[in-house]
């Protein structure tokens, strides 16, 4: 899943820090009503998710396969236990806000 393009930036491994930085806030933030996925993955898992975000090209990319993607799925959609409350997408867009990006979520 292409999490943002960042196409005009020059120095993209900066936007992928602030941006993995920012979900783990988020998460933080929102970590009391996770309980469903904190019951599936403990906390390293979902900070190994977190950090498996790459650059790829000129996109931030957030893979969708393995426990990696399931659990990063997980925070974006919820689950059977959770609601959505789009951790990643929120987060993206928080940062990209500020340094006036452009962001999409496929």
């Amino acid at each position: 899943m292409i999490i943002t393009s960042l196409s005009m930036v020059y120095n993209r491994l900066v936007y992928l820090r602030l941006i993995k930085h920012e979900i783990k806030q988020t998460y933080k933030a929102y970590k009391h009503l996770l309980k469903g996925i904190l019951s599936l993955f403990d906390e390293d898992q979902i900070m190994e998710a977190i950090e498996s975000i790459s650059l790829v090209g000129t996109s931030i990319f957030c893979p969708t396969t393995g426990l990696n993607g399931q659990i990063l799925r997980a925070l974006e959609y919820g689950t059977q236990n959770n609601k959505s409350y789009h951790i990643i997408t929120y987060s993206t867009r928080k940062i990209l806000k500020e340094v006036k990006g452009y962001e999409y979520v496929i």
